[in-house]
C-alpha cells in the first residue's frame, strides 16, 4: 500500500507543478465559451427550452464549481467539453491547436514495483490491472486513484511510440454508473478528448484497452470485400467486386479531395453504367463539402431531389465569422464571394435573426442511368455533417438501399465556424446555421437509419450482395 502513497504525493507535486507553468483562469475561460454559446450558437433556442432550462442550469453552476479546482489545462478542457456535450451536437466542440503558445502538458505519476506487481495479479472482473492496446504499441497500469475529474488512471509502463514516456497519463476514468466510465483518453499528440467506456471483463469497448492476460485472436476473419490494406491511404477506391457488382469507396467529402473524387469516378464512368449493381461505401466519412459527391449523384438519380434550405443566426459575432471566410479565401469563385457578401449583407440587416440562406429547392437531371439498377450504400456511426446531407439525397432514389448502421446525427446545425479562447490552446468550433427540417424531421442525436441493419465486424460482402441481388 505504501507505494499507492507515492502515486498521490507524486501527484500533488506534478499538478501544482504544471499548473504554475501554465497560468489559465479556467473559471474565466468557461464563463466565455457558456457566453458565446448563448448568445451565438444557432441550435441554443431548440436545445434549451422552458422544461429543460432549470436542469441546464444546475449542471453549467456545477460545471462553474469544477474549474476552481482545474489544475491542468487537461481538465479545464474536461469541464468546457462537458458543458458543450450538452447540446450534444458534434459541430459544437473545443478543437486543439498546435500552434497556441500554452501547449499541452502531460501529467506524470510513479508507480512502484510493489503496486505494479500487484496489478498483474487482479482477476478480469476487477477493472484495476495491467492492459495493453491492440497494437501493442502502448503497456498501461490502471489504478484507483481519484479526484474530482477521475476515479481511476492510467499510467504507461511501455510504450514504442517515440511522444510518449514510461510514467506519463495515458487515460483517466470516471465511474458512471455499472460497467460504463467517461474516460479522459489522450492521443498522440497529447491532446485530450472525451470519450464513454463499456468495460466488462477486462475489456474496453470502444476496444482501445484490453487486458494483457487475455488470449488475443490474431486469426481475426476477412470482413472487407478487399484486402484491410488494399489503398487504404487513398481516400477515393474503386474495385470490381464481380462481373455484376462495382465497388467504390470514398472515405472523405473534405472540398480538398473533391477532385480525387470526380477523377476517380470519371476514370471509371464506364464500369459504373455497364454494371446492374452497385456499392458505395461511406464509412467513416465524416463530411466535407456537398459539392464533393455530386460527380456520385448521376449513377444514383431517380426522381427530382427535394432540398430543405437553412437559416442562419445574424449575431454580430456570427457576422464576423462569415466575413473572416471571405477575407481571408481571396481565391474564391467570384460566386462563391459574390454568394456569401450577399448573405454577410442579408445579416447586417436582420440583426439577431434566423435568416434564410436560400429556399428549400427540387431539381432534376437530364437522364436517369439504366445501370447501375440497385446501388447498396454503406454506412455508419462515423458518417456525419454532409455524409449525412449526401444520404438524405440519395434515400429519395428508389435505386437506393443503405446498409449498415445509423449515422451519428450531426448535420441539423452546421456552417460551422471558430473562435479563439482567451489563454487554452484550443479553438471552440459552433454552428451558425440551423436546418428548416428542425424540428419535425431533424437527425441529430438519432442519425440517418439504414434500411437494413449490417455487423461490419462479421463477414458482410454476401449479405449485401444478397440483398442486392
Amino acid at each position: 500500500m505504501k507505494n499507492y502513497l507515492h502515486i498521490i504525493v507524486f501527484l500533488l507535486y506534478t499538478c501544482c507543478n504544471l499548473y504554475g507553468q501554465q497560468v489559465c483562469n479556467c473559471e474565466k475561460e468557461f464563463l466565455f465559451v457558456k457566453g458565446f454559446v448563448e448568445t451565438n450558437y444557432a441550435g441554443f433556442s431548440d436545445k434549451v427550452t422552458d422544461l429543460n432550462k432549470q436542469n441546464y442550469s444546475e449542471l453549467s453552476e456545477n460545471l462553474l464549481q469544477q474549474t476552481k479546482s482545474a489544475s491542468t489545462l487537461n481538465h479545464c478542457y474536461f469541464v468546457i467539453q462537458s458543458f458543450l456535450n450538452y447540446f450534444k451536437d458534434g459541430h459544437l466542440r473545443l478543437i486543439y491547436n498546435p500552434k497556441s503558445i500554452n501547449k499541452l502538458d502531460i501529467e506524470n505519476l510513479l508507480l512502484g514495483t510493489e503496486t505494479v506487481s500487484e496489478l498483474k495479479g487482479k482477476p478480469l472482473t476487477d477493472i484495476e490491472g495491467i492492459y495493453t492496446t491492440p497494437s501493442k504499441s502502448y503497456e498501461i497500469a490502471l489504478v484507483k486513484n481519484t479526484n474530482t475529474y477521475r476515479d481511476y488512471v492510467g499510467v504507461i509502463l511501455n510504450t514504442k511510440v517515440k511522444s510518449w514516456e514510461k510514467g506519463q497519463v495515458k487515460i483517466e476514468l470516471k465511474h458512471i454508473e455499472d460497467d460504463k466510465y467517461q474516460g479522459i483518453f489522450y492521443f498522440k499528440d497529447h491532446h485530450p478528448e472525451i470519450i464513454n467506456y463499456t468495460i466488462k471483463n477486462g475489456k474496453f469497448y470502444p476496444e482501445d484497452f484490453v487486458k494483457v492476460d487475455i488470449p488475443q485472436n490474431k486469426t481475426k476473419e476477412k470482413t472487407e470485400p478487399f484486402d484491410k490494406f488494399e489503398n487504404s491511404n487513398k481516400v477515393v477506391f474503386y474495385k470490381d467486386i464481380d462481373d455484376s457488382t462495382a465497388y467504390i469507396r470514398i472515405k472523405s467529402f473534405d472540398d480538398h479531395f473533391a477532385k480525387q473524387v470526380a477523377d476517380v469516378i470519371k476514370a471509371n464512368e464506364t464500369k459504373l453504367k455497364s454494371k446492374p449493381y452497385l456499392i458505395i461505401d461511406v464509412r467513416y466519412n465524416g463530411g466535407g463539402s456537398d459539392f464533393s459527391y455530386t460527380p456520385i449523384l448521376p449513377f444514383i438519380y431517380t426522381n427530382p431531389i427535394k432540398t430543405i434550405g437553412v437559416d442562419v443566426y445574424s449575431t454580430p459575432d456570427n457576422i464576423k465569422s462569415w466575413q473572416k471566410v471571405v477575407d481571408e479565401n481571396p481565391h474564391l469563385p467570384e460566386n462563391v464571394r459574390k454568394s456569401l457578401n450577399d448573405i454577410i449583407t442579408k445579416m447586417k440587416e436582420n440583426p439577431n435573426k434566423l435568416v434564410s440562406l436560400g429556399n428549400d429547392e427540387t431539381y432534376t437531371l437530364n437522364t436517369v442511368y439504366t445501370f447501375p439498377r440497385k446501388v447498396a450504400v454503406l454506412i455508419d456511426n462515423d458518417c456525419a455533417s454532409s455524409t449525412e446531407q449526401f444520404l438524405l439525397t440519395a434515400k429519395q432514389s428508389t435505386k437506393i438501399v443503405l446498409m449498415g448502421q445509423h449515422t451519428a446525427g450531426v448535420l441539423d446545425y452546421s456552417n460551422m465556424r471558430m473562435v479563439n479562447l482567451d489563454c487554452m490552446p484550443y479553438i471552440l468550433g459552433y454552428s451558425t446555421t440551423r436546418s428548416r427540417r428542425v424540428p419535425e424531421n431533424a437527425i441529430d442525436n438519432t442519425g440517418v437509419l439504414p434500411d437494413i441493419e449490417i455487423d461490419f465486424d462479421k463477414v458482410w460482402l454476401q449479405t449485401v450482395l444478397n440483398n442486392l441481388k
